[in-house]
């Protein structure tokens, strides 16, 4: 194990020797600088063409690895905003609300927890929900903040979701009464007649919701809005024409979600899943797919038996859905700051998902050209990658011998 370093150490001094420079940090960044030039002059030509309604919907990364965090990215979280008064969550990876405060004022970040109408987590693993009660609390402090009655938010999720949610009631603090509860293993939202409430208080007594255990298997598709009691959701007012929740292959209740905004786009979450044909069909002709890329290329079999994808299997699916624009995220700790960046990311035109990426729809065009920066920035990152990637070819080589 101590022998590593100095052989990734040596290799890196031989490829500077070999190149007869010993000091290449200037010719990087140079090569970087021309990167930057040649997007900020995509930028600026796109700008002419561009409104400022034309910015939504827009799509915030607040979390891009899987698993478990590093320094560089937080669990999985995705603001989704089809209005500057609309905004929708999916997924809410622990630190999902501290990622919002980093990119956010405070004013700003309160104004947009009273235009968070709705959650919609994928499904019941803990990187996907552990900063589910921090979001209801912070959403209820906004509320009352402003001296506004309080609205319900709606959490779209399975029963597993439920279950530590219900948790750290009992031990905590009562959010049930915060949410309304929409079950996608039933397709049924919970009570939809409640008591009158006071002017400005929360729900005077907690939301209990009952889910059917003796309910037939959950369907394979669930349009959602039909679901929602009529006074949390109004298409109008939150933008949307339909969402639709799609079971793909990861846990049991794993689902990706399908937006149809009222403008006219369709915006695919995969979730956590390996390649799935129903999303295919479901998200077909999508403006943007955001899809799970949790493994490198040459790691299938891992990703297989993990039920997740690898990049190639995600660009993959892009193609067949013929989605006009992907974004991949969700990628292994075992990267902490980047991912393998092969060279059909550029060819294809695919983005690459970084903890804090704000892009409208007038800006999608401008992701794909980041990936030629991020292979300058990230060099040695890089390098380290390939490195491994060698050696794990090299040991798998000498076992087949």
């Amino acid at each position: 194990m101590y022998g590593e370093e100095p052989i990734i150490l040596d290799l890196k001094e031989a490829e500077r020797k070999e190149a007869g420079q010993y000091n290449l940090g200037e010719e990087w960044r140079d090569l970087a600088k021309e990167e930057i030039m040649i997007a900020k002059n995509a930028a600026e030509a796109l700008g002419a063409y561009c409104t400022s309604d034309s910015s939504f919907p827009r799509v915030t990364f607040l979390g891009t690895s899987s698993a478990t965090p590093s320094k560089y990215r937080n669990v999985s979280g995705y603001l989704f905003e089809t209005s500057s008064s609309s905004a929708f969550l999916v997924d809410v990876g622990e630190a999902t609300y501290g990622q919002l405060r980093v990119l956010l004022d405070d004013a700003t970040c309160d104004e947009l927890m009273l235009n968070l109408h709705a959650i919609f987590i994928t499904h019941a693993h803990q990187d996907h929900m552990n900063g589910l009660y921090t979001v209801i609390e912070k959403r209820r402090d906004a509320f009352k903040m402003r001296g506004l009655p309080y609205r319900r938010l709606v959490l779209v999720c399975n029963k597993n979701v439920m279950k530590p949610l219900r948790t750290y009631t009992h031990c905590f603090e009562d959010l049930e009464r915060y949410v309304e509860v929409v079950d996608l293993a039933t397709s049924s939202g919970g009570p939809s007649h409640q008591p009158p409430e006071r002017k400005n208080s929360p729900p005077s007594s907690p939301k209990k919701v009952k889910f059917d255990h003796n309910h037939a298997p959950s369907p394979t598709t669930v349009e959602l809005l039909p679901k929602i009691p009529s006074e949390y959701s109004d298409g109008q007012t939150w933008g949307l024409e339909g969402v639709k929740a799609v079971q793909v292959h990861h846990t049991r209740m794993a689902n990706g979600f399908v937006f149809r905004t009222l403008c006219g786009k369709k915006v695919v979450f995969s979730g956590d899943t390996k390649p799935c044909d129903l999303l295919v069909e479901h998200g077909m002709d999508a403006d943007l797919l955001i899809h799970e890329a949790t493994f490198e290329d040459g790691h299938e079999q891992d990703a297989f038996r993990k039920k997740h994808s690898t990049m190639g299997q995600a660009v993959e699916i892009a193609e067949k859905m013929r989605a006009k624009h992907c974004i991949l995220t969700h990628f292994s700790a075992r990267y902490p700051k980047v991912p393998p960046l092969p060279s059909y990311l550029d060819d294809k035109k695919i983005g690459l998902a970084m903890d804090g990426l704000r892009v409208g729809f007038d800006r999608l065009s401008l992701v794909p050209l980041m990936t030629p920066i991020y292979r300058h920035v990230y060099r040695d990152e890089l390098f380290e990658c390939e490195l491994k990637k060698c050696q794990k070819d090299l040991k798998k080589n000498r076992q087949e011998i």
